[in-house]
């Protein structure tokens, strides 16, 4: 999934962001979102999806034109409760109400590292070992290895039931890249309506 998605950032040809989708999309409760804004800013939009199209058409040839009602299914109803899922069992009602947040963005790669993140917090089924998603991309600071152990504190007194507030870390990055956006906004936006006034005087 993380070559995936390094592909479509990174690559130069539409032929290998297309061999990233696929790549990325092995596990769409992680990647869907960050996909789909890659590929809305895509400029040779058709190209990069003619090899997503091809390995679709192929599963469904090789495992029938129901296995993706199927999959979604069976992640609903079968996945097994784990201690890794809790902290996705807690946040995802919020993760969905984030959804639009990525869109604020007008930078390519922070809408891009806000989309997985984001990506993470509105999947239900998402284990925290799977973080490390985002953190290829986004661990940038010295206070994300700290938030990645921050569980532990709980553990003591509420054993593995403290992996419950791994969400902390994913969060606390979004609200991180959130607060750069607006500090790299705001100055623009007091500027223009200081120049907007002096016209107007």
């Amino acid at each position: 999934v993380c070559l995936g998605l390094a592909l479509l950032l990174l690559g130069k040809i539409p032929y290998a962001r297309g061999a990233g989708v696929v790549l990325a999309m092995i596990k769409p409760q992680y990647a869907a979102l960050a996909v789909l804004i890659m590929l809305t800013r895509d400029k040779q939009l058709l190209k990069t999806l003619i090899v997503p199209v091809l390995f679709f058409g192929v599963s469904l040839a090789v495992f029938g034109i129901t296995w993706p009602i199927e999959w979604i299914r069976h992640s609903i109803t079968n996945l097994p409760p784990h201690h890794w899922r809790l902290a996705a069992a807690d946040i995802w009602p919020l993760g969905v109400l984030l959804l639009w947040v990525p869109f604020l963005f007008k930078d390519r790669r922070a809408r891009f590292e806000t989309g997985v993140i984001v990506s993470v917090l509105s999947s239900p089924v998402v284990g925290v070992y799977s973080y490390i998603i985002f953190l290829v991309f986004s661990a940038k600071k010295w206070w994300v290895f700290l938030l990645s152990y921050i569980w532990i504190i709980g553990y003591p007194f509420l054993g593995r039931e403290a992996m419950r507030f791994g969400w902390a870390l994913p969060l606390s990055m979004l609200l991180y890249l959130v607060l750069i956006q607006y500090k790299q906004d705001l100055p623009t936006g007091w500027l223009r309506g200081r120049l907007s006034q002096n016209q107007k005087g």
